[in-house]
């Protein structure tokens, strides 16, 4: 169990720590350092110890379609103030990701011109590379949608029409933090190089002299006041 406060009781949550190694056939590690996985809650009992493994695998498909997503499928480029619109598109990217792991085995694996290199992508391709050869494949299929006819060009407005524009929402700022109350008076001590006290520097940081307290004024002129004192330092 961890050490939890007020906002996070996580001294209630039971935690379990699993250590993973790889072995080969005659037993030897294949890895000489461990993966360390941690559960959060209670792992019931009639679950196989193997799942934490396999689940953990989940993790590698699960960033690497975040990557890919963003970076070839648009995940993240389209943008609308309409959340429906926005959920929609993200089921486009996610079909077309289903698309490239069906086709995986029936596209041909397209090489760079420096790709000369065989490699185990070659035999199980991953899907930047099923991207490529998409094109070739969708040539070959049939069409599904019919062909484009032109319908003139639209006639736009009516002269009087009243065009709907979206209200502006209120633009959301963030709050400025609030100032650290920084006042007080500061007493530091220097000394010289034949240990010997020098005189003490009094700074005032956001506060007047004159608003301090005599009892307290009265301490810090006795100390600007006090002898230079000698400082005994072993060689």
């Amino acid at each position: 169990r961890m050490r939890g406060h007020t906002d996070a009781k996580i001294q209630t949550t039971p935690i379990m720590v699993a250590r993973i190694t790889v072995r080969n056939q005659s037993g030897e590690l294949v890895y000489a350092r461990p993966l360390w996985t941690m559960i959060v809650g209670s792992w019931p009992s009639d679950w196989a110890i193997t799942d934490i493994w396999h689940d953990y695998r989940l993790r590698f498909d699960a960033e690497h379609f975040f990557r890919f997503g963003k970076s070839r499928l648009l995940l993240v480029n389209y943008q609308s103030p309409d959340v429906l619109n926005e959920e929609n598109w993200k089921q486009f990217c996610m079909v077309a990701y289903h698309q490239l792991y069906h086709a995986r085995k029936l596209v041909k694996n397209v090489r760079k011109a420096w790709e000369t290199k065989k490699t185990i992508h070659d035999e199980v391709l991953s899907p930047s590379r099923v991207q490529r050869g998409m094109a070739d494949l969708l040539n070959q299929l049939p069409d599904i949608v019919g062909e484009v006819k032109p319908r003139g060009k639209p006639a736009g407005n009516h002269p009087g029409a009243k065009i709907i524009t979206r209200a502006d929402c209120g633009v959301v700022k963030k709050t400025s933090p609030k100032p650290i109350d920084n006042r007080g008076v500061a007493i530091n001590y220097r000394f010289e190089k034949n240990s010997k006290f020098l005189k003490p520097r009094i700074k005032y940081n956001g506060i007047e002299k004159a608003s301090i307290p005599t009892e307290i004024t009265e301490v810090i002129d006795k100390i600007q006041k006090m002898p230079l004192l000698e400082v005994l330092i072993p060689p």
